[in-house]
């Protein structure tokens, strides 16, 4: 699984369309959306986080280790320890 089908996924469950993206994403067309979400090369991260906050997720970076937790979202970016 990528970040495309994770996006995807998220937009099934919740029932948001490429229109519905668009619009809240401020893209002109719909088809703007789904190229990004289909096409063959990997998602910025930039892209990713603008996606995830509009559909109420963010982004964690976890160690492996699990001694560090960092959470990007489009507002806010903290460190939890």
């Amino acid at each position: 699984m990528n970040e495309r089908d994770i996006v995807r996924g998220i937009m099934r469950m919740q029932g948001k369309t490429y229109a519905d993206m668009a619009a809240a994403l401020g893209y002109k067309r719909y088809t703007n959306v789904q190229a990004v979400l289909t096409r063959d090369t990997r998602m910025g991260c930039g892209t990713l986080i603008q996606f995830l906050d509009e559909l109420g997720y963010d982004l964690v970076i976890r160690s492996r280790e699990g001694d560090a937790e960092y959470v990007v979202s489009g507002e806010e970016r903290e460190r939890k320890e």
